[in-house]
């Protein structure tokens, strides 16, 4: 680290340079992720990188294939409750869950989709990535860890019982337990800062816990149709105007896109680099992010600049994400932008919420900075950490008809007014007891 007090910017704007705030950050994020490490994972990964699906290095694939026969309890966990987050959100629109085939776009593992398939949600179950991670996993482990994980619902309501107590009256057994064992839905809860059901324990898998078909290529030149497809934080990878006409393109009208992404403007994105003052990453243009690398990170600088580059370039928003999509005939029908409630944590230094609430006049000039090249990114962007939609594909060239007013006039209009005189009698009691008001 230099001995400057300031980094100024090409627009001539001075940030001031918080030894505290690095120093935090170099023994949190710093402490799980370097640059070199993340580096080596998202060269062999990002087409943003490569310039192009052939453009990406073959030996740096390669290195980045993952033989596993099987995930840890925490790693199938959490991807479970993505899983129940995009079935709660779905049930909100009124839609069934079933449906003939899914495509995972970014699949890693395949874990998401193989999921869906054996709760029965969905009868043919698709990945497809640029690296083969998926292959080799063993569906008779998903199942066992299935069954592992639902036997947190004994201890959950103990460990909800710890959390609303404060840390400090806690016993250092207490203590471990609060913190070393994560359920599923306090995870979640603490993470997202949203509550699961208390259900998710009761779902059980009615099929095999297969992908019915794996893909290692360019979801571009896919071209089949699917009712349901999903990106389980693998959007960051792409450019989104083009995935998103993609995915319009491979989706059969009225589907479901369900997407999920840790968002660039989040405070501590997954570039995971310990910044010298708030909102290191989101508050610098790329030009700048390359100068505060060499003069900061200059040891280093071009495996930080990677991490910095791999997100898609434009940085959307979740209005953006929605603006392209309905662009492309995907419109949103439920969504769910979280905010992490803790301020801040080992794994990930300061969170917004932390920013926003304990230096209140940082977090403001942050925004200030972004919003000289990014007027229109918002508070609520840099507060958002998660952000889920749930889209359904339409036909852009339907207008609604004089059928149609007539059809939906008829639809609200319902009234029950029974002839039997039974059954008048009781219509007219439910209306006193459950309204309040005669019938």
């Amino acid at each position: 680290m230099t001995g400057q007090n300031n980094f100024k910017t090409a627009n001539g704007v001075d940030i001031r340079i918080d030894k505290n705030h690095y120093d935090f950050h170099l023994k949190t994020i710093g402490a799980y992720k370097d640059p070199a490490s993340i580096y080596s994972f998202i060269k062999g990964a990002s087409t943003n990188i490569a310039g192009e699906f052939d453009d990406v290095n073959e030996a740096d694939k390669e290195d980045n294939r993952d033989r596993r026969a099987e995930l840890s309890l925490h790693g199938y966990a959490s991807r479970f409750t993505t899983v129940c987050i995009f079935l709660e959100l779905l049930a909100t629109t009124g839609r069934s869950a079933t449906f003939k085939k899914s495509l995972d776009i970014g699949c890693g593992f395949g874990v998401q989709p193989r999921i869906l398939r054996a709760l029965g949600c969905v009868k043919e179950a698709v990945g497809i990535d640029i690296i083969d991670r998926a292959s080799t996993l063993d569906p008779h482990s998903l199942k066992q860890k299935h069954r592992q994980m639902k036997l947190f619902r004994f201890i959950e309501p103990y460990l909800e019982r710890l959390d609303q107590r404060n840390k400090k009256e806690l016993s250092n057994f207490q203590r471990a337990l609060v913190e070393r064992i994560v359920t599923p839905r306090r995870q979640i809860k603490n993470t997202q800062g949203y509550l699961l059901q208390k259900d998710i324990y009761k779902k059980s898998f009615k099929q095999k816990a297969i992908l019915d078909r794996f893909i290692e290529g360019n979801v571009y030149e896919l071209d089949e149709k699917f009712d349901l497809i999903t990106a389980n934080s693998s959007f960051e990878w792409f450019k989104a105007d083009d995935a998103l006409k993609k995915v319009s393109d491979l989706l059969e009208e009225d589907g479901i896109f369900y997407m999920y992404i840790a968002q660039w403007w989040a405070s501590n994105n997954c570039c995971k680099i310990p910044g010298h003052f708030a909102y290191s990453r989101q508050r610098l243009q790329s030009d700048d992010f390359d100068h505060y690398a060499n003069t900061f990170h200059s040891d280093v600088a071009e495996q930080t600049k990677a991490a910095y580059e791999f997100y898609d370039p434009s940085h959307p928003t979740y209005s953006d994400y929605v603006r392209l999509g309905m662009k492309h005939g995907l419109v949103p029908v439920a969504h769910l932008c979280t905010v992490r409630p803790d301020h801040y944590s080992h794994k990930f230094g300061m969170h917004a919420k932390g920013y926003a609430c304990d230096s209140h006049p940082e977090f403001m000039e942050a925004l200030k900075d972004i919003q000289r090249f990014r007027p229109d990114v918002k508070a609520e962007d840099i507060m958002t950490d998660i952000v889920h939609i749930v889209f359904q594909k339409v036909d852009t060239k339907k207008t609604a008809s004089k059928e149609y007013y007539e059809n939906a006039l008829d639809e609200v209009s319902f009234s029950y007014r029974p002839k039997n005189p039974i059954l008048k009698f009781i219509r007219k009691m439910g209306i006193r007891f459950l309204l309040g008001r005669k019938g």
